[in-house]
């Protein structure tokens, strides 16, 4: 258990959506970027239900969103690659 400087309990939180792409093809520009609309769609939903849940989260949406979306595109990445 993680606590802050004046003995609060931190907790982290995950959340994670699917994201569908057996309908896309990835090898077209038109492809790719409907699969990073997609995962930008799903890193907005859940960091905004994060956000409804706990409102005093961190950090808050719009930096929830971001990270996830990197995160996310990460492995959209390897994805491409064949990895």
């Amino acid at each position: 258990m993680t606590r802050t400087p004046v003995g609060a309990t931190l907790n982290e939180m995950t959340l994670s959506y699917r994201i569908g792409y057996d309908d896309l093809d990835l090898r077209s520009g038109a492809g790719r970027s409907e699969l990073e609309r997609r995962v930008s769609d799903a890193a907005v939903a859940a960091c905004k239900e994060i956000g409804r849940v706990y409102p005093f989260a961190e950090p808050n949406d719009a930096e929830c969103t971001r990270i996830s979306r990197d995160r996310a595109m990460q492995q959209v990445k390897k994805l491409q690659r064949g990895d």
